[in-house]
This record gives C-alpha cells, sequence and structure tokens, in this order.
C-alpha cells in the first residue's frame, strides 16, 4: 500500500525531546477530536539514537511479507540529524494498513534511512496534518484476484513491522 499526502502542516511546534512512545501524546492535545482520521507528521531533528530497518530482497513473486522480513536488516545510528515521516492510521483501519504510526527516516545527508523501529530526539520540529481524505485502489489484475487475500494478514502485518 501506498500513502501520500500533499503535505500542509496545521500544526508546527518545537519540542525539546521527543521518543517513539511519546509521539501519540505529544499530538493528542492538538487532535482530540481527530482520532478517527489519519494525520500525517514529519519531525526534524537531531536524533539521539535512531533503530530502523531495511526490508530484505524479495526472491520469488508475491512472497508473503512475512518472509520478507526475515531478510530485513535493522540499523542503529547515534547522533544523526534528519527527518522523520509518515502517517498516524485509526485501529479501525488495521488490516488495509497498519494502525498507529507508520514513520520512515532519512538522514540530512541522504545516506541512511529506513522504516522506524525507535527513536530519541531532541531538538525537535514536529509538524503534523489531519487528512480526512482517502483513496483506495485495488489492483485489476487477474494475478490479484487468483488468491482469497489471508484473512490473518493483520497479524502478519504486525509481525513484520
Amino acid at each position: 500500500m501506498i500513502v501520500a499526502t500533499d503535505f500542509q502542516p496545521t500544526l508546527t511546534r518545537p519540542l525539546d525531546t521527543l521518543r517513539m512512545d511519546t509521539l501519540e501524546k505529544a499530538l493528542h492535545p492538538f487532535f482530540p477530536a481527530n482520532q478517527n482520521n489519519f494525520i500525517a507528521v514529519r519531525v526534524d531533528a537531531t536524533f539521539k539514537k535512531i533503530v530502523y530497518r531495511i526490508g530484505g530482497p524479495q526472491i520469488r513473486p508475491r512472497e508473503p511479507l512475512l518472509e520478507l522480513s526475515k531478510r530485513q536488516v535493522v540499523k542503529t545510528y547515534e547522533n544523526v540529524a534528519g527527518t522523520l515521516f509518515g502517517f498516524y492510521s485509526p485501529p479501525y483501519t488495521n488490516g488495509i494498513c497498519v494502525a498507529g504510526f507508520h514513520l520512515h527516516f532519512l538522514s540530512a545527508d541522504r545516506q541512511a534511512g529506513g522504516h522506524v523501529l525507535e527513536f530519541e530526539a531532541e531538538n525537535v520540529e514536529l509538524k503534523a496534518a489531519v487528512n480526512t481524505h482517502v483513496h483506495l485502489e485495488l489492483p485489476a489484475s487477474e494475478e490479484f484476484n487468483q488468491e482469497l487475500m489471508q484473512p490473518d494478514l493483520a497479524k502478519d502485518l504486525h509481525l513484520a513491522e
């Protein structure tokens, strides 16, 4: 699934520090009535620590996400400037996407980046915007409809994330 937006932040907030486990708490006071909406997020900061993964290569067509995740590489950087960006997806969307935060990192020098697993940041500029429009397109191919999608896909998504 590809998620994209023309990011126009409605919130810009400087913070001394921010961690993965405090991101939702930092945003909630500004978006209390939007708990069922998607929220686009951007964090520019110096990351005291950032842990991210890079997905493994696909070896054969239609490989399950869980198999790809077994070949992922996890990296940790310390004291690196960069940007986190991504989305908060509300709980009812789990299965179509992963509920909660899905964030990616790109270092300021563009030499490092991937899917964020954990972070500790300082000198933070937090930006966010509520997204009330969602457009979903499904493949029209015969291949897409050959197999019934697995009902436990949400469990695999959670494990892979």
